[in-house]
């Protein structure tokens, strides 16, 4: 089947100037933060920093680490990785085992851990660390959103990483 109907060129003209007006020939924004594999206790994000970003752990609206400033040497050439991975063998201060997380950085052949233990009565909300599944991580330019505490009262306190620009106070 064939249009032939004079009108056609023009509007197919139209759709395509309105859709390349959209985007066509533009090159969309990498995100900063790329999750590249999820597990049901790890989770893997590559860090694509600016100069002078940080690195930041997020657990509700309270951030509980930071990593940075990212220079320019490490930002374009070195590839970063970000990892949270649920443990349960966290050591407590009494030299037992608990669960918890594992934040980790790593960038060239140097990594720093963080180690956060989710106790009752801890500084951090207490009860379950669940990585989300694939489907169920939010993820914005600057910020993914990977895991929740869910606390016993099945309340879910999100867990997320972002890139940040260091605040002036």
């Amino acid at each position: 089947m064939s249009i032939s109907h004079p009108l056609f060129p023009s509007i197919y003209s139209f759709i395509l100037l309105i859709s390349c007006l959209s985007g066509c020939g533009s090159s969309e924004t990498p995100q900063a933060l790329t999750v590249l594999q999820v597990t049901d206790k790890k989770v893997d994000v590559k860090v694509h920093p600016e100069e002078g970003q940080w690195l930041s752990l997020y657990i509700g609206d309270k951030k509980w680490g930071s990593s940075g400033p990212f220079r320019n040497d490490i930002a374009n050439e070195q590839t970063t990785l970000a990892t949270l991975e649920v443990s349960d063998q966290i050591e407590m201060e009494d030299g037992s085992l608990g669960r918890g997380m594992i934040f980790t950085k790593s960038t060239g052949g140097a990594s720093a851990k963080k180690f956060l233990a989710v106790t009752e009565g801890g500084p951090l909300p207490y009860g379950q660390v669940k990585i989300r599944d694939a489907t169920t991580i939010v993820q914005t330019a600057d910020t993914v959103t990977l895991a929740d505490i869910e606390t016993p009262n099945s309340d879910l306190v999100p867990i997320s990483i972002r890139l940040e620009q260091p605040t002036t106070e």
